[in-house]
């Protein structure tokens, strides 16, 4: 066992279906144990919560053990709205699949704080965002995977037929073996892109769910406010705010009144816990786009315009003066000097 074993930490992700998963599969928890280097007491409470390092590494070695390299996509298959806890239950009484996208939208984070779901719409088409956790040298493909491959499950189940996206992006790289990313996402596949992103059509929000119960939703979401608010009374508001900017950049109506509303919370009231917390809306906003432009600039050639098209700017010179102000460089200063410092 390794020195530095890891922990389980409150913080973390309920994985309980994921231990169930693996399982059905010949994989328990003694042997998740021993090769993870993880003390058993990790498993001792009945909704086993996983930081995410230990989470991702689980993921991925799991898929290797079982030998199965599209696992995220099989187990997405497989799961039930009832493994996910109140999200889940939240999710099966939606009244239509506009109304699950805003509930998972909205109340995402009482699973998992770690990431974010969001849903941009545009004209006639809906784009569905998952943001993974980010952490170094930590791979996160299975889970991107699962959590992608269980969004068009759920679409799936309400549509009652095979549907399929109009397109798929995966900011992983493409693997060896498309044959399950083909079969389950479509032919339309895009890897190494910056969101990971599944575009539909607008209209199908508009399906009805059958296993909608109004009565029921209402004190789901009565219990859901509840934990949204202790959530966003926490150190953690900022962090999810960051998420929330960087999901939604490129949305011209992620304004300070949309961003409260998906906090659940006040424009007055966030401006105060921000304040509180020394920030504001604007300077997160300001680094969320530093930091994202910053990324692109360095690891993509993408034009300056096309970088600010998809941060939202509709001019090239407007997204110039803003880089600037914050970095104090332009755009094409801090790449030209960048690639000059790269070995």
């Amino acid at each position: 066992m390794q020195n530095n074993t890891l922990k389980a930490v409150r913080s973390g992700l309920p994985a309980e279906w994921l231990l169930s998963a693996l399982s059905k599969r010949g994989v328990g928890r003694d042997e998740i144990c021993q090769s993870l280097g993880l003390q058993d007491s990790i498993f001792n409470t009945p909704a086993t919560v996983l930081s995410l390092e230990i989470y991702n590494r689980l993921f991925e070695w799991g898929a290797e053990r079982v030998g199965d390299s599209a696992l995220g996509i099989h187990m997405a298959e497989e799961v039930e709205f009832h493994q996910f806890g109140l999200l889940g239950y939240l999710s099966s009484n939606a009244a239509t699949l506009r109304d699950w996208s805003e509930l998972i939208e909205r109340y995402h984070c009482i699973f998992s704080p770690e990431f974010s779901i969001t849903f941009r719409h545009q004209a006639k088409t809906c784009y569905c965002v998952y943001q993974e956790a980010k952490l170094p040298d930590s791979d996160t493909r299975q889970d991107i995977a699962f959590s992608m491959a269980l969004m068009i499950q759920t679409i799936r189940r309400v549509l009652e037929i095979d549907w399929i996206p109009e397109r798929c992006d995966f900011t992983y790289s493409a693997p060896q073996d498309l044959e399950e990313h083909h079969r389950f996402f479509g032919p339309n596949l895009h890897f190494d892109q910056a969101h990971n992103t599944i575009k539909l059509e607008e209209d199908l929000l508009e399906t009805p769910v059958a296993t909608a119960d109004p009565n029921l939703l209402l004190i789901l979401k009565q219990q859901a406010n509840q934990l949204f608010d202790q959530i966003a009374g926490t150190q953690d508001l900022v962090r999810h705010v960051r998420v929330l900017l960087t999901t939604g950049l490129g949305n011209k109506e992620l304004t300070t009144e949309t961003m409260a509303r998906q906090l659940n919370m006040s424009v007055r009231n966030l401006h105060r816990q921000l304040r509180e917390r020394n920030t504001s809306f604007s300077e997160l906003r300001d680094e969320t786009i530093l930091q994202v432009s910053k990324e692109a600039l360095l690891e993509t050639d993408a034009s300056i315009t096309d970088i600010a098209l998809k941060l939202g700017y509709s001019e090239a010179s407007a997204f110039v003066r803003v880089f600037k102000r914050l970095s104090g460089s332009s755009p094409l200063q801090f790449r030209k000097h960048s690639s000059q410092k790269a070995p």
